[in-house]
């Protein structure tokens, strides 16, 4: 009966939405949300954007927006954000070749409508609200420039160029570093800081061995003087990547314009007591599995209707946690897909149906796979540190007797609130459109609430305090936000210390059965709570972390057999380790090669190992470079490459505060198999896709090699055997100038093609027969012979067949 009445629902939801009225909420902001004053944390596998409005991710309901990557995991560039994305992001990427806009929209990854934080204060019966998402930022907030010449941060940074395989080769990325110039634009239309502290071929330098290697620095005030500074931090290791932490100090500084200058109560300031901070998070995991179901225009729940609506929500630490016992004291709030009610199949993890996706989805290139987890990440937020002293969440020893300390245990509360529509932002948390500023107050400052029993669309808050401020005072609160999934489970083919990547998961094994899927999903959980204590590791010990290989810097072409070919220096090898000495600090021990025939986030399969110093069957070494081709690489076909270092194993590891045996037990098994360089960052892999092209060859005018067909057998229904599902063939190591004719088994022509380009050793041909009655080729051998045209070859024929499978 579930089975039926499920049914029925589905139609009438699925018409309510695909006929959804396409309406913003957007009320007059004094902070410009555009796409040039956005910069990317895109370091690790989780990312997410920030400006100096204090946006993190997006704003529910507004299309700007769109331009954010919003708690992407695996982080990728694809959706609506390619369309409209600012000069921070458009140089690695570009338009992916190969798709168009709609295309683009059914890619996303995103798991959140966005994130802010709230600052709510008390000055005698008034009361005073600012916040800066997940909604509209309030009327009062202003912009700042952090002050990064007068800051810990002013001697850091590189200046690292888009690497070859980027779209705009050479161009800085970040925008701090010795010698940097100094914004010109104002803070609303300006950027954060960015600070990188990663290289190509060479480890971080001593001194800046207790840094992210990406960190986004930005600042706004609020209309009562409390100035917020926030610090986001990133990392590519593999240890550490599915994570980024969020360091953010409230001051009282007494400056509401953002001048830097006291100017609240006549420069006065007000003694803020009764002060609390909240942090709300718009989470919505369902979005990534509903866009091939459900047209997207890049905004979560902007189509689907309340079929999105089927989120699981837990708080770690509420009265009704029905989760591990173990989890409790974490303070984690966290979502993850689940089966929507309205839904005709039980879609837990959302699997993909063939049958019933739409046409934007199934044309995409690399195509969609039946049974492929489309929403299997858990996402989520916790508390890292608030405090001096207590039984947990203690600040670490260079943050100590700094700042003020909130009473008793925290959060005071963490409540949660049902999002009936998330398209049109209709919702029971506060906000300045549905609460007056002390309602907003009250609702955020009352006793933590029991988890929903039920699926939905969810907006959560932690809240902080009471504090009590006075002018120069300072608070601090430092948060994790965590991705996790079932690949740490499933240990990579070759080198089980460890898993594999997210995508990897995600097809791994499909279709499941029901119970299987179920399974492998729940095991995101524990993954999540594992990188939330890896960052607290990575907090308490002043984010000194085991070195992993840095990037390696690559170039992708094709060679003259039309098949990829990778070429990298050998100059990463003379890169020095700052966590050891002498021969033990020189520890890159060879390269590792990834290929992923879908897209650039993968799923990652290892194609090629090349150890250090030496040539091999697939690959040369000399004049300080290895260039490596791909054997199983065929001409016009879909591939991305990333290219990791690998260190030699060591037994030890120390950073002056901690030991082997203190690190998060994943990392300790890298450490087992020797570290091993990133994939996550845009810098580490191929973004453009490449596809082996056969040039023109002196062998191929003389029709001196043997002439192939590529895919050979072709066939529809099988991977790799055709080009993202179209009827494309081609002919390779052909004369630049030549004829093909095409024959079946019966000796008809069914087929002609010319080649007259004189830089092109190869011809498409896409199966239309020359007959008007029988236009499609039909299953079966076929015959083909090549007859050059060219003055030194005229008349030389070749002859093969080949096989095409309907």
């Amino acid at each position: 009966m579930k089975e039926i009445a499920k049914k029925g629902r589905i139609a009438v939801a699925c018409a309510l939405a695909l006929t959804a009225a396409f309406s913003w909420q957007i009320p007059c902001v004094h902070a410009q949300l555009n796409t040039k004053n956005l910069r990317w944390l895109d370091r690790g596998l989780l990312w997410t954007g920030f400006r100096n409005q204090g946006t993190q991710g997006g704003v529910l309901g507004r299309y700007d927006s769109r331009s954010a990557p919003r708690m992407a995991y695996p982080g990728m560039g694809g959706g609506a954000i390619l369309n409209l994305a600012g000069p921070d992001y458009l140089e690695y990427w570009g338009m992916k070749p190969g798709m168009g806009y709609l295309e683009h929209k059914y890619e996303g990854q995103n798991l959140s409508g966005g994130e802010g934080v709230w600052v709510l204060t008390k000055v005698g019966d008034t009361y005073g609200v600012s916040y800066t998402g997940p909604f509209n930022p309030t009327n009062d907030i202003r912009p700042m420039y952090y002050d990064i010449a007068n800051s810990p941060e002013k001697d850091m940074g590189y200046p690292v160029k888009v690497p070859p395989h980027g779209t705009a080769p050479g161009l800085t990325t970040g925008n701090w570093y010795p010698g940097a110039p100094m914004p010109v634009d104002k803070p609303d239309s300006g950027q954060p800081f960015e600070v990188l502290n990663h290289r190509f071929g060479k480890y971080m330098e001593p001194g800046r061995d207790s840094a992210a290697e990406d960190i986004i620095l930005s600042q706004w005030t609020t209309k009562n003087g409390v100035t917020i500074t926030r610090k986001a931090m990133a990392w590519s290791y593999q240890g550490f990547h599915d994570f980024f932490i969020v360091d953010l100090t409230f001051t009282n500084t007494g400056d509401s314009d953002g001048d830097g200058k006291p100017d609240v109560n006549g420069g006065a300031g007000y003694t803020l007591n009764d002060t609390y901070f909240s942090f709300m998070n718009a989470f919505i995991v369902s979005q990534a599995g509903k866009a091939w179901r459900y047209h997207s225009e890049g905004l979560p729940g902007d189509r689907g209707g309340e079929v999105n609506n089927d989120n699981v929500y837990r708080y770690t630490d509420a009265p009704n946690y029905d989760g591990p016992a173990a989890n409790k004291g974490l303070k984690l709030n966290y979502q993850r897909d689940g089966d929507s009610p309205l839904s005709f199949d039980e879609d837990t993890g959302d699997p993909l149906i063939k049958d019933i996706q739409l046409s934007g989805s199934a044309n995409m290139p690399g195509g969609r796979m039946e049974g492929q987890l489309m929403a299997y990440q858990y996402v989520g937020m916790a508390p890292l540190a608030y405090r001096d002293a207590g039984a947990s969440h203690v600040f670490a020893s260079g943050d100590r007797g700094l700042y003020l300390n909130p009473p008793g245990e925290q959060p005071f509360s963490s409540r949660q609130w049902t999002m009936r529509s998330i398209q049109n932002v209709q919702t029971d948390a506060p906000s300045v459109t549905t609460h007056s500023e002390k309602g907003m107050y009250e609702e955020l400052t009352k006793s933590t609430n029991d988890n929903p029993a039920a699926v939905g669309a969810f907006v959560n808050a932690q809240t902080y305090g009471p504090y009590n401020l006075k002018v120069g005072d300072k608070a601090k609160v430092v948060l994790v936000y965590a991705a996790g999934s079932g690949a740490d489970a499933i240990p990579r083919p070759g080198l089980p210390e460890y898993g594999v990547d997210p995508e990897t998961f995600a097809h791994t094994d499909i279709p499941l059965s029901e119970t299987e899927r179920k399974a492998r999903l729940a095991k995101g959980e524990q993954a999540l709570v594992d990188h939330v204590k890896a960052a607290k590791f990575a907090y308490d010990n002043a984010y000194d972390l085991p070195d992993y290989p840095p990037d390696v810097e690559f170039s992708v072409g094709s060679n003259s057999d039309a098949q990829n070919q990778l070429t990298w220096s050998d100059g990463i090898e003379s890169a020095v380790n700052p966590d050891y000495t002498g021969a033990e600090a020189q520890d890159i021990a060879g390269y590792r090669v990834f290929r992923s025939t879908w897209q650039e986030f993968g799923p990652w399969t290892l194609v090629g190992t090349v150890p250090k110093g030496a040539s091999g069957a697939n690959w040369t070494y000399g004049a300080g470079a290895y260039t490596w081709k791909d054997p199983t690489s065929a001409a016009g076909f879909r591939y991305f490459y990333n290219v990791r270092a690998y260190a030699r194993p060591h037994a030890a590891w120390t950073n002056g505060t901690s030991v082997m045996a203190n690190l998060p037990a994943a990392v300790q098994k890298h450490f087992k198999a020797g570290l091993e360089g990133g994939y996550a960052s845009p810098l580490q892999k191929d973004n453009q896709v490449t596809s082996p092209f056969m040039p023109r060859t002196p062998e191929g005018d003389q029709m001196a090699k043997q002439i192939r067909v590529v895919p050979n057998p072709f066939s529809l229904t099988k991977e790799g055997a055709n080009y993202q599902n179209t009827l494309k063939i081609r002919f390779v190591g052909i004369p630049t100038k030549c004829k093909i004719t095409l024959f079946n088994f019966a000796g008809e022509i069914v087929g002609e093609a010319i080649n007259d380009n004189p830089s092109a050793g190869e011809k498409e041909w896409v199966q239309r027969t020359i007959h008007f009655s029988s236009p499609e080729v039909a299953t079966g051998i076929y015959f083909y012979v090549v007859e050059s045209l060219l003055p030194q070859s005229m008349g030389k024929k070749a002859r093969w067949t080949f096989a095409i499978i309907r």
